[in-house]
């Protein structure tokens, strides 16, 4: 392969599609250089060849990207998208080397992935930190925009380390990688090096945590007694700055190394804390070898502690669903499982023209399908917006900033207004008679506010909001408009003259998908990713806990984060732990009770969004999800063991209530949108854990 040559046609024409054509490569070149070590384990050309490529592609496509951008945009927001895409190719290398490392049983080949996942991933850090954005070097860009970086860290060989480290500036930032980052990474390496060969030890998770401004590693021993085993290290990057709580916090968590730099005041408490004994390294007190000493001895205590008897026979301490990042909206690729469900949902209409629309119950992973399952193709652009950005892309907000200033400006809208909005986004990437997919997430908001701009002056019916619902019908004639949200019907606005609505195809949006028995189904592999395998699930257990969440991600790993706590308050044994249906059952008697939910601090995002829901009734949606999470009570007072209510009774309570609705519509709407199911002749929660918490919940009061 020529890689020089596969990289420079990227460059050329398909420049940032990361879901597809670089990943594409990645997959392969990743492949066929690891055989080639395989074969030639000493051989270092390969590496040294990925390196070289990877490194003046980087410059190449960011330096290119940025030049473009800066034309139509602030410099901030070219940076941020810069590093936005960095995030996206740092994690390609990643998604190769995890499956390896997690799958293969032979220690060799995990061992070779790590190599060739360093070499990619520093080839990347390296041609980004040498990019010219302006004024301003690349390698200051990594140091004010770490949290889209600084995971890739924990995959990186010491010797790549010491390459950042010449890349980047002078800094504290750098100061805090040489003293506590590298020789941590030193120390695994030497770990890793010395492990027998049925112990090899591999990274295979890294995320970084903002607030704090550390770096979580996550270690893991494929071969212990048929048991899977894990070390995780804390290396905080705040010299001085680290708080006695974030010390207790790691030590919560059964943290094997805590590694930063503590203020003598910080020493002398930690000195009195029987948890960071043997856990803590101060790298104020010691040089970086000293360090790597140190870690490195307690790595191996542990190693050997958990191998023995000892180890063994301990009981379960830790909270393994806890790990599992579930309010990072920066969701890392560790954590991502492949949606065939989603997948063969989008590959029936991808390549089609149109409007459609996925409704689902919030946190039901809709986003991020959209945002990673949602491939372009050779003549095909997707454009990636929502109404209410949290960051997770630096440009995904141009869209609703620009609806946003045509209200505020209320004139008539330009007749190239969402013309305008690809271009801006798109940077000159989408060539004339290329084909788009536009995703809007929280697409009722955008309606919501037509809705209520209309009742404050109806001009804004025929200045933007008529003129707006047109072009995106225009839109649609070429290309396909793809809408996310909860609510089905929030697009049914201004219907005397509305020409949108009747283009609008509704499709049932998966949650996880789940046969029963099955071992390897997308729900499956969703608690295999929070688990990290370090549990047995009997199928039976699987069943039952779909049977709860109906595949809902978020609601399970709350249920899941419960169970454990549950599991280490009933001294369970962590070696060999398999969890089983009447585990499950012995659980569901103590915890999913409507008081110990009420109680539990898991389902409190739910708790609350629940509790608003049933508040508000002055808005369009806020009146149809009040009625879904009322007629959720009406089930489960009517039935609370089986939550089954037949139809006819079910329309009797809908009508009683304060609000009375169609019942066989409201089913239809909450049923394509996650919230009921009709099985038979009777009514159902999709969700019954969901049912559950909206049981005991009253209405919040709102001054």
């Amino acid at each position: 392969m020529d890689l020089s040559y596969r990289l420079n046609e990227l460059r050329d024409h398909w420049i940032f599609d990361w879901s597809y054509s670089y990943r594409n490569l990645i997959g392969e070149v990743f492949e066929r250089t690891l055989s080639s070590l395989e074969m030639e384990p000493n051989d270092k050309r390969p590496l040294a060849t990925i390196e070289r490529e990877f490194s003046r592609h980087s410059t190449e496509v960011f330096a290119k990207g940025y030049n473009y951008k800066i034309k139509h945009s602030a410099y901030d927001q070219a940076i941020r998208i810069s590093v936005s895409g960095l995030q996206r190719f740092l994690d390609l290398p990643f998604e190769s080397y995890v499956a390896v490392a997690r799958s293969s049983p032979y220690a060799a080949r995990g061992l070779a992935a790590r190599r060739v996942c360093s070499s990619m991933l520093i080839g990347i850090l390296q041609g980004y930190g040498e990019t010219r954005f302006g004024d301003q070097e690349g390698s200051q860009s990594l140091e004010n925009n770490k949290r889209w970086w600084v995971h890739s860290l924990a995959f990186l060989m010491p010797g790549h380390v010491h390459q950042l480290l010449q890349v980047l500036g002078h800094s504290q930032f750098r100061d805090s990688m040489r003293d506590v980052v590298a020789p941590v990474l030193e120390a695994i390496d030497r770990v890793i090096r010395d492990a027998p060969q049925n112990q090899a030890l591999l990274p295979t998770s890294g995320e970084y945590e903002l607030r704090v401004n550390r770096l979580d590693l996550i270690l893991e021993l494929p071969s212990i007694q048929d048991h899977l085993r894990f070390l995780e290290i804390h290396c905080f990057l705040n010299p001085n700055e680290v708080r006695e709580v974030d010390l207790r916090n790691s030590s919560e968590r059964a943290v094997s190394v805590i590694a930063g730099s503590l203020t003598h005041q910080l020493q002398e408490w930690a000195e009195n804390q029987s948890t960071l004994k043997g856990v803590l390294i101060n790298t104020a007190l010691s040089d970086p070898e000293n360090t790597t000493g140190q870690a490195q001895g307690i790595l191996t205590q542990v190693i050997s502690r958990i191998s023995g008897d000892k180890g063994w026979n301990a009981p379960l301490s830790y909270n393994y669903a806890r790990h599992f990042p579930l309010n990072n909206p920066f969701l890392h690729a560790t954590f991502r499982v492949i949606r065939h469900s989603v997948r063969n949902l989008l590959r029936s209409f991808e390549r089609d023209t149109g409007i459609r629309l996925w409704c689902s119950i919030r946190r039901s992973g809709k986003t991020t399908a959209a945002s990673f399952d949602l491939h372009p193709s050779g003549n095909t652009k997707v454009v990636n917006q929502t109404m209410q950005p949290t960051g997770q892309s630096p440009n995904d907000h141009i869209f609703a900033e620009s609806f946003k200033e045509a209200l505020h400006v209320g004139k008539p809208l330009s007749n190239d207004f969402f013309k305008e909005v690809i271009e801006k986004y798109s940077h000159g990437q989408i060539e004339p008679g290329k084909r788009t997919i536009f995703v809007l997430d929280e697409y009722e908001l955008l309606f919501d506010q037509l809705r209520i701009a209309d009742r404050k002056d109806e001009s804004i019916r025929y200045d933007v909001a008529l003129p707006l619902l047109n072009q995106l019908v225009e839109f649609s004639r070429e290309n396909l408009l793809l809408m996310i949200g909860m609510q089905p019907d929030a697009h049914y606005i201004l219907m005397e003259h509305n020409q949108f609505s009747p283009y609008v195809v509704l499709d049932h949006f998966p949650l996880f998908a789940h046969s029963l028995g099955a071992v390897d189904s997308e729900f499956a592999h969703l608690l295999h990713r929070v688990l990290r395998d370090l549990v047995q699930l009997d199928p039976t257990f699987i069943n039952s806990l779909f049977a709860e969440t109906g595949g809902h991600p978020y609601l399970t790993v709350n249920l899941l984060t419960d169970l454990f706590d549950w599991l280490i308050t009933e001294g369970r044994r962590a070696a060999g732990l398999t969890l089983t249906g009447d585990d499950f059952h012995a659980f569901a008697r103590c915890r999913l009770t409507p008081e110990a939910i009420h109680r539990s601090r898991e389902y409190e995002f739910f708790r609350n969004f629940l509790q608003a829901t049933l508040a508000r009734t002055d808005r369009h949606s806020d009146r149809w999800i009040h009625t879904v999470v009322r007629s959720l009570q009406h089930i489960v007072r009517e039935d609370p063991v089986t939550m089954l209510c037949p139809f006819d009774r079910f329309r009797q309570l809908v009508e009683q209530s304060p609000s009375p609705t169609d019942a066989a519509g409201l089913v239809r709407t909450a049923s394509e949108a996650n919230f009921l199911v009709m099985q038979g002749d009777q009514v159902r929660p999709c969700i019954p854990l969901l049912a559950r918490i909206a049981y005991p919940i009253r209405p919040a009061i709102h001054p």
